[in-house]
């Protein structure tokens, strides 16, 4: 199993951290958990850090068409 990339995983741990909405972070953790790594990995690069899909592939590992 992939381990989620560092930068994804400070990302993770901000949100957690935030004082306000507690309670909606641990439901979307839930959520993410559900994942499987590689699309929770996918997801938080896109929509967490702010990456294209082209460069979320780069990070992953994988060719730009296997993240669309």
């Amino acid at each position: 199993m992939r381990r989620l990339s560092g930068r994804v995983a400070v990302g993770l741990r901000a949100l957690a951290a935030r004082p306000a909405g507690r309670h909606a972070d641990r439901r979307i953790e839930a959520a993410l958990a559900t994942l499987p790594v590689a699309s929770r990995e996918a997801l938080l690069l896109v929509a967490l850090e702010g990456l294209s899909s082209a460069e979320a592939a780069e990070v992953c590992g994988i060719s730009p068409e296997a993240m669309r």
